[in-house]
């Protein structure tokens, strides 16, 4: 009998800024978590179908790790949103639209003992994935 592995989400983390991923946006849910000054947040995840790029994990100390994590073209990738550079960006974004997230800069830490703050930068060159886009039942008013 052979033996059952875990299988995880491919969650990009940004370990190191020039991260990036380009893919296909092809799904957007919302999750419930826990935020230590907040209490309960809801977060959006968007689900990106790469085409390229490349992301560093990080260890418990959140340092980057070597080598960066490939991203695989045709494989689905995570990415938690969260911050209003994010979402407010991928607001713009509808299904189907090609889009670029980089890791653009981390500025210094606010409070000691705390990462830097990442800043992130979503772009599109405004291209639809045809390919993507006829696989799919997706009104036509979400694709304009």
């Amino acid at each position: 009998m052979s033996e059952w592995k875990e299988i995880k989400s491919d969650v990009v983390s940004w370990g190191k800024v020039g991260d990036f991923i380009e893919g296909t946006l092809i799904n957007v849910r919302e999750r419930d978590v826990r935020d230590d000054e907040k209490g309960t947040i809801r977060k959006k995840i968007y689900e990106i179908r790469a085409d390229a790029g490349s992301y560093h994990n990080t260890d418990d100390k959140k340092n980057p790790v070597e080598p960066p994590v490939t991203c695989e073209k045709g494989t689905d990738y995570l990415i938690w949103g969260g911050k209003e550079a994010i979402d407010g960006a991928m607001k713009k974004v509808k299904m189907g639209q090609k889009v670029q997230i980089t890791f653009a800069d981390e500025l210094e830490p606010k409070r000691k003992g705390y990462s830097g703050f990442k800043i992130i930068k979503v772009k599109s060159n405004g291209l639809m994935d045809e390919e993507w886009l006829g696989g799919q039942e997706i009104d036509p008013k979400e694709v304009v």
